[in-house]
């Protein structure tokens, strides 16, 4: 019963805070819509003057930089939104660099990974194991933008949290990925948005972006409660609200 308490407190909590800073909903959802636009923009302009030999890599390098720096922005206001807690402190100040780089060190180490295996041979495992490796590592986002760890320390935070964490952070993200998988709505991130000229699509994919950035503020807020939390501490909390 008490399992059952806590589930429900957390997950209250949490959309409670995700509620109070509304106007971050609209915010993030223009930074993801600018973000695919910029990177769908720039890498079509590219590949179709320059995209060529061995100028086609340079380009897919440069495209790759350019995602990482928009997830990072996105990152940044993510973080505005959790800790500012609606609070509303004026303009929203541009830190993406320090998750930028985060990012690209994580990101070379499971490159490293996949490196590995291919010149063993077991090339094709790396995409057997990647499901998994997306289950384990699901706070990893969140784990980024919201600790100050190193790249490794990040990975190693991020695989606790849902250790200790299996049952408020799992169920609440396997029904809402479930509910996309069962409507087949895509995922927005990394940027694979797309519209045409059918302004009832263009509505619907608007709205789904929406409520996609609600979900990541929702997941930000979640992990904020849970994080450096436990049960007992929560029963405490409880007795004060």
């Amino acid at each position: 019963m008490n399992y059952l308490k806590d589930f429900f407190y957390v997950q209250k909590t949490a959309i409670t805070n995700t509620f109070k800073g509304i106007r971050y909903f609209f915010i993030v959802a223009f930074a993801i819509l600018a973000g695919s636009l910029a990177v769908n923009i720039i890498s079509n302009v590219l590949y179709s003057i320059f995209g060529v030999g061995v100028l086609s890599t340079i380009i897919g390098v440069l495209i790759y930089v350019l995602e990482i720096f928009a997830i990072s922005f996105v990152m940044n206001i993510l973080y505005r939104a959790v800790k500012e807690n609606g609070k509303g402190r004026g303009f929203i100040q541009d830190n993406s660099s320090q998750f930028m780089y985060k990012i690209i060190q994580i990101a070379f180490i499971f490159y490293l990974v996949r490196l590995i295996l291919q010149i063993g041979g077991l090339y094709k495992i790396y995409y057997l194991i990647l499901p998994i490796i997306l289950i384990i590592f699901n706070a990893l986002p969140e784990s980024i933008y919201l600790e100050n760890y190193d790249s490794q320390g990040t990975l190693i935070h991020s695989l606790e949290f849902l250790k200790n964490n299996i049952i408020n952070w799992g169920i609440p993200n396997l029904l809402i990925y479930g509910v996309l998988w069962l409507f087949k709505i895509p995922y927005i991130l990394p940027f694979n948005i797309s519209f045409n000229r059918n302004i009832l699509d263009i509505v619907i994919s608007l709205a789904i972006l929406l409520l996609y950035s609600i979900f990541l503020i929702y997941r930000g807020n979640l992990f904020e409660v849970l994080n450096g939390s436990s049960m007992r501490k929560r029963e405490y909390m409880r007795k004060f609200d």
